[in-house]
């Protein structure tokens, strides 16, 4: 696993979550991922790695991702990502209880004072 790869299972789990996925946030969260992390972007992989999760497996990988992430990138890249995660689960004027259930516990693991 990579930043981008981990990065790129968070934010389409939480495009998923909702229920309502459509193929323009995939190219959306890729284009974010891929200027974020060139080096580390491989499209192939990235398609591949969360298409066979079930909801059962969302958020025991969001975690795993979560950690990694966290574990291999600085203050700005994790406080970018987060932002992107919120403008992206706030694009569709809605929040659900399960997208704010996945972002919660993304900012609760990536807060300081939880440290």
């Amino acid at each position: 696993m990579n930043k981008a790869k981990a990065g790129y299972n968070m934010l389409m789990i939480l495009s998923a979550v909702d229920n309502e996925f459509q193929e323009e946030e995939k190219v959306v969260i890729q284009s974010f991922i891929k200027k974020m992390w060139a080096a580390e972007y491989d499209d192939l992989a990235l398609d591949t790695s969360v298409s066979k999760l079930t909801p059962d497996d969302w958020m025991p990988r969001f975690e795993e991702c979560m950690d990694f992430f966290y574990s291999e990138a600085d203050e700005k890249e994790r406080n970018e990502f987060l932002q992107f995660a919120m403008d992206l689960v706030k694009a569709d004027d809605v929040i659900t209880e399960e997208e704010n259930l996945f972002l919660k516990t993304l900012f609760d693991a990536w807060d300081p004072d939880n440290q």
